[in-house]
């Protein structure tokens, strides 16, 4: 489980995310969703570590990610705006590579890069350049090489078991599709979207 609470993000005087808790329970897969600058973006960078939070907690799993961020990390694969790969690098590289930085061993780490280049079809590929499309499979064995117990992604709306609505850092719906759309009657999850981060605005007025 990840859970958030109460975090906050200010850049100068910009408050990006304002006392924002939130919970992703395990086997559950949990989208935000949220209008540009609502702070979707900074809060999946506080759980990864890439930015650090101002006040609040986050902890994934039994973990207090400011109070063990190696640790917590350890349970935890991201893959948010770019790949990070290095490009002189082969796909089996890449993946011994993002295998070490996790700690893992050479030795360690050969059983579960083989069963991720055959999962992701790039065996045929594994030792040498690979086109984008195969890039984006090689960075998404770069965060599952490690197998942690959760993942950070990008555009998974349409897999979410349940979906965190966020406007002006705030968490203004939380729920499935059809709870969110049946709170505001609303026909689509577009339009329960824009129900909720109306209120939101309206309340903020």
């Amino acid at each position: 489980m990840i859970e958030l609470k109460q975090i906050s993000k200010r850049f100068g005087g910009t408050l990006a995310v304002d006392a924002l808790t939130l919970t992703a329970r395990d086997a559950c897969i949990t989208g935000l969703l949220g209008a540009n600058g609502a702070g979707k973006s900074t809060t999946l960078r506080m759980i990864a570590g890439v930015l650090h939070s101002d006040g609040g907690t986050i902890c994934i799993g039994s973990r207090d990610l400011c109070a063990d961020r190696t640790a917590a990390h350890g349970d935890l694969g991201a893959l948010l705006d770019h790949t990070g790969l290095y490009e002189r690098l082969t796909p089996r590289e890449n993946l011994h590579y993002f295998a070490r930085l996790r700690g893992v061993s050479h030795s360690t780490a050969e059983r579960p890069i083989e069963r991720l280049l055959d999962e992701l079809e790039l065996t045929r590929v594994a030792g040498r350049a690979v086109s984008q499309g195969e890039r984006m499979k090689v960075a998404l064995g770069s965060i599952l090489v490690h197998e942690p117990k959760h993942l950070l992604l990008g555009e998974v709306q349409a897999l979410c078991d349940q979906i965190a609505v966020i406007a002006d850092g705030v968490v203004v719906g939380q729920g499935t599709a059809q709870s969110l759309c049946e709170a505001v009657g609303a026909d689509s999850l577009e339009n329960a979207f824009i129900s909720l981060t109306r209120t939101s605005e309206n309340a903020a007025c």
